[in-house]
């Protein structure tokens, strides 16, 4: 008559472990960088989402004001949850892992107002991937006063 003995021997552990750990170096970093993905898309949509609201207040009310977070919900939202902060009350710099990435601004000059977002010069790749999701083609935007076409 057989026995069966209950347990596990020491190899089939070790090799459970070694197998969880394998498991656990592929997925680990994989579930850190969707997380670095997810930060990126919010921010990116918050900055189209806010750029959406500033035209639409300079339309509706025929004027702007200095400060981006008096027209914008969205760009309130990214400077009171700490993604961006204002320089000199006015301009509107976002942030990604506390680097400055992209300047979001009202250029005034000439009694025209311009919506401009520029990209800052970085070599970090979460805020190069922010700025490769924003389409520099479309600034800038002429928000009040007359479009020169040439």
């Amino acid at each position: 008559m057989l026995r069966f003995r209950s347990g596990f021997t020491m190899i089939e552990l070790i090799f459970v472990i070694v197998i969880l750990g394998v498991l656990a170096a592929v997925a680990v970093p994989r579930f850190f960088a969707t997380r670095a993905d997810a930060k990126v898309s919010s921010v990116a949509m918050s900055i189209g989402q806010g750029v959406t609201e500033v035209v639409e207040y300079a339309v509706s009310k025929g004027s702007t004001q200095s400060d981006l977070t008096s027209m914008s919900n969205a760009i309130k939202d990214l400077v009171d949850s700490g993604r961006a902060h204002k320089v000199n009350g006015e301009d509107v710099i976002v942030e990604i892992n506390n680097i400055d990435c992209i300047k979001i601004a009202i250029d005034t000059q000439n009694g025209n107002d311009d919506l401009n977002v520029s990209l800052i010069s970085s070599a970090d790749s979460a805020c190069r991937a922010l700025q490769k999701s924003i389409r520099k083609k479309v600034y800038s935007i002429p928000l009040r006063g007359r479009v020169v076409v040439q």
